[in-house]
């Protein structure tokens, strides 16, 4: 009853996807500070009203790495639900920052978090936590049984929620070790591509606090989109952007809402490491880069490579 006499939803998002569309919700997008990948803060702040009943932000951005200002927004919600005399709850996305940086819903302060298990070597089962001092006002989300406290009906999948828990477990006694590990291979993976490719790569939100393991690269100078590119690699996988959008041909809106032109948004690769990365591995992948680069812009004949001379940084 309590949301449904306010309607108003805050999405603190890059984008607002067509199946969020889908829905019959009043939503509100809040842009990007174009120099960090973070939401604003102040464009936020403006667009509470006394109908708003929830904001959602995401921990970390899943193409971009950056990390957002969750902390903040729910200081924000707080100081205005004190105005408006009704509760603001907030939500994150959590799934892309589990099992690579500390995500503590007590220090967050938010209502829900959202974790998917898939992302920290645990099975393909997601949750929602629930903070239960606010006590949320979530209906059921199937009738039909009083499983998972009466918010979900159906027999419950035990061996996947003991598996998601276990994995749980394992990342966050490993958290630190796991995270520094990532940000140094992520590093020096970063360190390789400027030595190898100078001003023909550019490393999106260099400075901004990311995660360890996301790296977004754009290739300035390769002549096609990053998806050509990435189909000639044999030894690596990638991505152009978020796998629910995996299907699409066009530019990622993230990086567009993020002040990257259209055409270097094309060329653009999230790079993603994990527990197990090695240094050797990445010179592999930064030596393929490097050939298939190398061929895409000389041609693959060799003739054509002697004709043109000696290659500089090549």
């Amino acid at each position: 009853d309590e949301i449904n006499r306010k309607n108003e939803f805050i999405l603190l998002s890059t984008q607002l996807s067509g199946d969020i569309c889908l829905f019959s919700l009043d939503l509100t997008e809040i842009g990007i500070n174009v120099a960090t990948g973070c939401i604003k803060l102040d464009d936020m702040e403006n667009a509470l009203c006394d109908r708003t009943c929830l904001i959602s932000v995401m921990t970390a951005n899943n193409e971009t790495g950056v990390i957002q200002p969750v902390a903040a927004v729910v200081e924000i919600a707080r100081k205005w639900e004190n105005k408006f005399e009704g509760r603001i709850f907030v939500h994150s996305d959590a799934s892309q920052a589990v099992g690579k940086i500390d995500v503590d819903m007590n220090a967050l302060n938010v209502d829900f978090v959202t974790i998917a298990g898939h992302k920290f070597y645990g099975p393909r089962i997601g949750a929602l936590v629930i903070k239960a001092e606010r006590k949320v006002p979530l209906k059921a989300m199937f009738r039909g049984g009083n499983q998972e406290r009466g918010k979900r009906a159906g027999t419950e999948n035990t061996p996947m929620i003991v598996g998601l828990g276990k994995a749980a477990q394992l990342a966050l006694n490993g958290l630190q070790e796991y995270s520094e590990h990532m940000q140094r291979i992520r590093d020096y993976f970063e360190k390789r591509l400027k030595e190898v490719f100078n001003d023909e790569v550019i490393i999106n939100f260099e400075t901004s606090e990311r995660l360890p393991n996301t790296s977004s690269v754009s290739f300035v100078k390769y002549s096609k989109d990053a998806s050509e590119l990435l189909s000639k690699c044999k030894s690596f996988i990638a991505s152009t952007g978020a796998a629910c959008h995996a299907a699409t041909k066009q530019c990622s809106q993230v990086l567009t809402a993020c002040g990257i032109r259209d055409e270097l948004a094309l060329r653009t690769v999230r790079f993603s490491f994990g527990r197990d990365s090695t240094y050797d591995e990445v010179d592999r992948v930064v030596n393929e880069l490097k050939a298939i680069i190398f061929m895409s812009k000389y041609g693959s004949s060799l003739l054509n490579v002697i004709n043109k001379g000696p290659i500089s940084s090549f």
